[in-house]
C-alpha cells in the first residue's frame, strides 16, 4: 500500500487581493457554467483558478490529519501500523437490504475473541436489544466450546446476569438432545456452582421436568461423604418457613424417599439442647379413608397416634406412659357389713391424666381380688354378694355371689372363717375420659352377725389398638 505523504498546502486562502491590478477585489470566483469547465481559447481568469486550488488544499489538510484514534473533531478515520482503527462511537446499520449490520471475523493472530467490548466507566460492556421473539443476543459455537459465556473478573460479582420482566424467566436455558439445560460448576475455593435468588413471592429456583423425565432437579452427590440435595434456611426463620418443602397435588407423595443400605429417612434434631421433636406429623381429626399398610397420622381429637397395621387403624400408643391404668394399694384394714341391702366398698380405682383412656370401644382387664369371711367366731355368713363397677357410668363390670364354707353353719371353728376370691374380667369401655372404678360387697342374707372383707386390691390396665 502506498506511504501516507506528509505534506499538505493552502492555497488562496485570502478573501481579497493585497497587492496587484485586482487589489481590493476577490480572491476566489465561483467559475460561470462549472458543466462545461474552462473553455479552450479563453483566457484563464486567476480567480478562477483559486478557486479550484483553495479547494484542493483544503482537502490535503483534512486528509494528512487522519488518524486511528478516536478523537471527536471530523477527521478521516484510518489503520494503525497494526491495522487497528478506533472511532469514539459508530452507528451501523438500518437502511440496508441486508440481514446483517455487522460482521466481525476473528484475526489469524488472535483466536481468542473476534470482537472486544470494554467499557472502563458503570455502564455495559454492550447492549444488544430486540423486539421480536428473538433474543437480544445469540452466542453460537459449531465447536466443542459454549455458545455463550460470562466470565466475572471482578470482587463477588456474578459471571452471567438475567433478569426476567413480568412472568418471564431471568434466563430460558434449554438443553440438547441428551444434553443438560445449564450446567454449573462451582469456584475452586468453595462457591456455589449455581446462586438463585428469588424476588418478591416467587421461588430462588423453579424448575420443571421434561416430558420422560423422573425428576425436575436432580441433585447427585459426586463424593461418599457429599449430600445430593441441601435446603438451608435464614438464622432468624420461623416455624413458617422449612429447609425443604415438598407439595404432592393429586394422589403424590408430598416427599419420597428410598435408600439402598442407609436409611430412607434420618430426622435429627439439636441434640444439645432440643426445643422440639425430629419429626411431627400434623394432626388431623380423623382417621383417614386410605389405609395403607405402615401409614401412620395423628388424630387431633383423640390426641393419639395411629398406625394403620392387620387393616385397621389402631393407636399403640394412647397415654403419656403408653398404657392405659388405674390401681389402688392392698387393703389389709378390715371393712365389715352385715346389711344384705347396701354394699360397702373395698377398693377405688381412678383412672385419670394422663392414663385415662382415649376413646370408647377400646378394652380394659379388671383383676380383682379379695378374702371373705366373718367375724363371729360360731355363726358364719357362708354367701358374700361381689361387685365390681363403672361408677363413671353406672355400669356393672362384673357381679357375682360367692361362698365362703360349708353349707351349715360350722360351730367347732375357733377365729374368722375366711375365703380367698379373685377375679379377672375384660371390660369394653363405654367412652373417653377420667373414669373410677369400685370393688364392694355386701352379705347375701341378712343374719344379724357381720362379714368381713380384707387384702383386697384391684387394678385396671389397656392399651388401646
Amino acid at each position: 500500500m502506498a506511504t501516507k505523504p506528509i505534506v499538505s498546502f493552502t492555497f488562496a486562502s485570502d478573501a481579497n487581493f493585497a497587492s496587484g491590478p485586482a487589489t481590493g477585489f476577490p480572491v476566489k470566483i465561483v467559475p460561470p457554467a462549472p458543466a462545461q469547465g474552462h473553455v479552450a481559447g479563453a483566457p484563464v481568469v486567476s480567480e478562477y483558478v483559486n478557486y479550484h486550488t483553495n479547494i484542493l488544499g483544503g482537502w490535503t489538510v483534512w486528509l494528512l490529519a487522519g488518524s486511528s484514534a478516536a478523537g471527536l473533531d471530523a477527521h478521516l478515520v484510518e489503520t494503525s501500523a497494526t491495522g487497528t482503527s478506533t472511532v469514539a462511537a459508530a452507528a451501523l446499520g438500518g437502511t440496508a437490504s441486508g440481514t446483517i449490520a455487522l460482521v466481525v471475523a476473528s484475526n489469524t493472530g488472535a483466536t481468542s475473541a473476534a470482537a472486544t467490548f470494554t467499557n472502563n466507566s458503570t455502564g455495559f460492556g454492550a447492549v444488544a436489544t430486540a423486539i421480536a421473539a428473538l433474543a437480544g443476543l445469540r452466542g453460537v459455537n459449531t465447536g466443542t466450546g459454549p455458545g455463550l459465556e460470562g466470565l466475572a473478573l471482578g470482587t463477588n460479582n456474578p459471571g452471567v446476569k438475567g433478569t426476567g420482566a413480568g412472568t418471564g424467566p431471568g434466563a430460558a436455558l434449554t438443553g440438547g438432545a441428551t444434553g443438560p439445560g445449564a450446567t454449573c460448576t462451582g469456584g475452586a475455593s468453595g462457591a456455589y456452582g449455581a446462586n438463585c435468588v428469588g424476588t418478591g413471592a416467587f421461588a430462588g429456583l423453579y424448575a420443571t421436568g421434561g416430558p420422560t423425565a423422573d425428576e425436575s432437579i436432580l441433585g447427585e452427590a459426586s463424593i461418599n461423604t457429599q449430600l445430593g440435595v441441601h435446603g438451608k434456611t435464614t438464622a432468624a426463620a420461623t416455624t413458617a418457613a422449612a429447609a425443604v418443602y415438598g407439595e404432592g397435588l393429586g394422589s403424590a407423595d408430598g416427599l419420597r424417599a428410598t435408600a439402598e443400605q442407609g436409611y430412607a429417612l434420618y430426622a435429627q434434631g439439636d441434640s444439645t439442647s432440643p426445643q422440639r421433636a425430629s419429626m411431627r406429623v400434623g394432626p388431623q381429626n380423623a382417621d383417614p379413608v386410605s389405609g395403607d399398610q405402615g401409614a401412620m397420622t395423628h388424630r387431633s381429637d383423640l390426641d393419639i397416634g395411629r398406625v394403620f397395621m392387620d387393616g385397621i387403624w389402631q393407636s399403640p400408643w394412647a397415654t403419656a406412659s403408653g398404657l392405659a391404668f388405674g390401681l389402688d394399694t392392698v387393703r389389709s384394714v378390715n371393712v365389715v357389713n352385715g346389711d344384705s341391702t347396701t354394699y360397702a366398698t373395698l377398693n377405688t380405682v381412678n383412672m385419670v391424666s394422663p392414663y385415662e383412656p382415649r376413646f370408647a370401644g377400646g378394652q380394659v382387664l379388671v383383676h380383682a381380688s379379695a378374702r371373705f369371711g366373718d367375724v363371729d367366731s360360731a355363726n358364719h355368713h357362708y354367701f358374700i354378694d361381689v361387685q365390681i363397677i363403672d361408677s363413671t357410668a353406672g355400669a356393672v363390670v362384673y357381679a357375682d355371689t360367692i361362698c365362703t364354707g360349708a353349707a351349715a353353719p360350722d360351730v367347732t371353728v375357733d377365729g374368722f372363717a375366711v375365703s380367698q376370691w379373685s377375679v379377672s374380667v375384660p371390660y369394653t369401655l363405654p367412652a373417653s375420659g377420667s373414669r373410677t372404678f369400685l370393688l364392694r360387697y355386701k352379705v347375701n342374707v341378712t343374719t344379724g352377725f357381720d362379714a368381713v372383707g380384707n387384702f383386697s386390691s384391684m387394678n385396671i390396665t389397656g392399651v388401646y389398638g
